[in-house]
């Protein structure tokens, strides 16, 4: 679980690099992103992965799905739960 502690650290810290800013997505953008299938990586919440599974189609989910749970109190899946909804997905280009 540390390991996807670090890598949704990385993702998360994408967003505020002008070069590696476009390949993710988060938000309004997310919906029309799965639906026009250029999610690669989504990480995600228990509570987010449920929604996301009763949301769309199952042909519509063609991506690894990464479901993130806290380990501590303040760690960064709090972060990733309070700032971005617990939801970000990395896109192919």
């Amino acid at each position: 679980m540390q390991e996807l502690h670090r890598e949704l650290t990385e993702c998360i810290a994408m967003i505020s690099n002008e070069k590696t800013m476009h390949l993710i997505s988060y938000g309004k953008n997310l919906v029309s992103d799965i639906k026009n299938f250029m999610i690669k990586k989504l990480y995600c919440t228990s509570k987010m992965t449920k929604r996301v599974k009763d949301k769309f189609e199952k042909s519509e989910l063609n991506f690894k799905m990464i479901e993130v749970t806290r380990l501590e109190k303040g760690d960064i899946c709090d972060i990733f739960d309070k700032d971005y909804n617990g939801i970000i997905g990395i896109k192919y280009y």
